[in-house]
């Protein structure tokens, strides 16, 4: 396929040209044909307007970037622009994810008949849907996937369309989403549509979407993959300042890097939700003005400080709203903070970077629990988001080894452009480690596994009835089974040594409530994490196989290939998995074979058992 030409030039409304576009100074939609094909991508002259795309390709993934000109003497209003591709005929299906509270990335294929869309509204880029797009032909079996790097409200869709009853076109709009969308260009200037992604895949299942991975990993390359821990699932806002301390001995025993204290450190009183959006230090409760103290006890036991921040959400009734209510937006029941005002974004700027000074603070959680879905700059939240990015770079600038995660309500922004401004992102309030790890293996599809964090919310409980083989085992692992510690399951160490793997690792629960044999392990896969930090870093992901049963993710890096198998419900006693490896000669187990061997043979191991993980490694030789 050329992946350069997805285009239609037959002078069709709705379906030709490689964009259409409705503005104050014309209406193109499919016709006249203005636009020439360039080396580089597209150009199209038209009356007022200069219309351009930039297509550029890097090993298998194209870049669109299009950008429109106003060449007149007067102010250009763009009220709507599509980025157009057409592929032939209508025997297609259509990928597209769900993204929902503790249940992200959800994705399925529809067989397309009129139109199927995906979209998000508001000031959350992956609320309800991630900027993600494929579409599989059924008759050649092979697709073509689309990602947005979106930067505000997004609409993607796929359409089946014919002209003068003759030859059928499946369609692709990608588009900003505002129905009052209206883009002021004076004389002179122009607006820069967000990047589209795109390249062929040949597996349905996978979007073969290592090769994304390669990309990313070069454009977005990680800091660090540190192992984290968070106060919020150990007590929630119940916050005791000598547990906290106890928190943060345990904590850097096990040999964690980063110590966040989560939500409730601000406000006065009890009431820190009434004060969401005044982040000044409560005195009256919660750490009662001893954060400095706690963020200095944090050093000395040699991890980094980091503090929760809102920095967008504002309750009515907090001090800033009152005092500042021309820098907030209003959604009916919360404030935003208008990143496309100046003064709001010098404010927040200001208060962000005088907590770091305040507490020398390394790390920041940064997260978004509410969301506005009508633009009042009718940008469809461009103008918002371009100011986000302005505050993340003032920290940056000023410290460049701050640590920022992106959250919002788990993964509500989790999206590739995010990369640019945060080191990992939290994907989910679902703390399930078996939910997660399908939430991990489906946000991959889209996103740098190496930036996906996955948490660990244990406790050991004791006091069980004895197991049927084992009078002596009355104890077990729990681990919360959502987001509230609401509902529980058992969990193996040896799941757990697996979860470890393909990202920054996060601990959250009161660690006073392992016992030490559970410690030592942890504190042995924390070893093993650090140690495997730049393999994991430079690595690419291809999902083996997964089933209902079972998962198996290989992480390949230069010369070193490391499989994970999890098991669900598992009915054989051996296990055998196929690996993917370069040309070249490969040592398991100490068994030295040329790559197309264990490619034809697979490697088998025991079952590790049902709700387990066994890790599999090879190394080039």
């Amino acid at each position: 396929m050329d992946m350069k030409g997805i285009f239609n030039f037959n002078s069709l409304a709705g379906i030709s040209d490689t964009y259409s576009i409705y503005s104050n100074a014309l209406v193109k939609d499919g016709y006249p044909i203005e636009t020439i094909l360039t080396d580089n991508g597209f150009e199209s002259e038209c009356d007022n307007m200069t219309v351009s795309g930039n297509i550029t390709a890097e090993g298998k993934i194209f870049s669109r970037k299009d950008t429109v000109v106003n060449t007149s003497g007067k102010t250009l209003e763009i009220y709507d622009y599509k980025s157009r591709f057409c592929f032939l005929g209508d025997e297609y299906e259509i990928y597209t994810q769900y993204n929902g509270w503790s249940n992200e990335s959800v994705g399925n294929w529809q067989r397309l008949n009129t139109k199927i869309e995906a979209e998000a509204r508001g000031t959350r880029m992956a609320d309800a849907a991630a900027p993600m797009l494929g579409v599989w032909d059924m008759k050649a079996k092979t697709g073509v996937v689309f990602h947005l790097l979106s930067e505000g409200a997004w609409k993607m869709s796929a359409s089946a369309k014919s002209q003068n009853n003759l030859n059928v076109y499946t369609v692709v709009e990608i588009s900003l989403n505002d129905p009052m969308l209206k883009l002021e260009l004076k004389s002179g200037e122009s607006f820069e549509f967000p990047e589209i992604l795109y390249y062929e895949f040949k597996d349905k299942d996978t979007f073969d979407a290592y090769l994304l991975h390669e990309y990313m990993k070069n454009r977005y390359p990680r800091k660090t993959l540190p192992v984290m821990y968070d106060t919020w699932l150990a007590f929630f806002d119940r916050i005791e300042l000598d547990k906290v301390y106890t928190q943060i001995d345990e904590a850097a025993r096990l040999g964690c890097e980063y110590f966040n204290l989560d939500a409730g450190w601000f406000g006065t009183g009890e009431g820190w939700n009434l004060c969401v959006g005044d982040w000044v230090e409560n005195t009256e409760s919660a750490y009662k003005g001893n954060m400095r103290s706690v963020s200095d006890r944090v050093h000395e036991r040699g991890m980094k400080f980091g503090l929760w921040l809102e920095p967008e959400r504002c309750v009515k009734t907090a001090r800033p709203a009152k005092q500042y209510p021309e820098y907030y937006l209003d959604n009916g029941t919360m404030l935003l903070l208008d990143f496309a005002n100046e003064n709001a974004l010098k404010y927040i700027t200001d208060v962000t970077l005088g907590l770091v000074e305040r507490y020398n603070i390394d790390f920041f959680k940064f997260d978004f629990n509410t969301n506005l879905m009508i633009d009042p700059h009718r940008s469809a939240f461009t103008k918002y988001y371009r100011g986000f990015k302005r505050f993340i770079k003032a920290i940056r600038d000023k410290y460049p080894d701050i640590y920022l995660e992106a959250c919002a309500s788990g993964g509500f922004r989790t999206t590739i452009n995010m990369l640019d401004c945060f080191d990992s992102v939290w994907p989910s309030d679902n703390h399930c480690p078996f939910d997660i790890t399908r939430i991990y293996r489906d946000t991959m599809l889209r996103m740098l596994p190496s930036a996906i964090e996955k948490w660990i919310v244990i406790t050991d409980k004791d006091g069980f009835t004895p197991t049927c083989y084992d009078k002596n085992i009355t104890s077990h692992l729990i681990a919360s089974a959502d987001g509230l510690w609401s509902d529980i399951t058992g969990v193996s160490l040896s799941y757990l040594k697996g979860f470890f793997k393909g990202g920054p690792i996060g601990i959250s629960c009161d660690l006073t409530m392992l016992n030490e044999s559970t410690k030592k392990a942890l504190a042995d896969m924390i070893s093993e994490h650090k140690k495997e930090t730049c393999f994991t870093k430079d690595s690419v992901c291809r999902v083996l196989s997964s089933t209902e049963r079972l998962l198996a993710l290989q992480y390949s890096a230069d010369d070193t290939v490391m499989i994970v198998v999890y098991t669900a419900k598992i009915t054989q006693p051996k296990i055998t998995v196929y690996p993917v490896l370069d040309s070249g000669e490969y040592e398991y187990n100490e068994i030295r074979k040329d790559a197309g061997f264990f490619e034809a043979n697979g490697i088998t191991v025991c079952s590790p058992g049902d709700r387990s993980a066994v890790v599999i490694k090879l190394e080039k030789k």
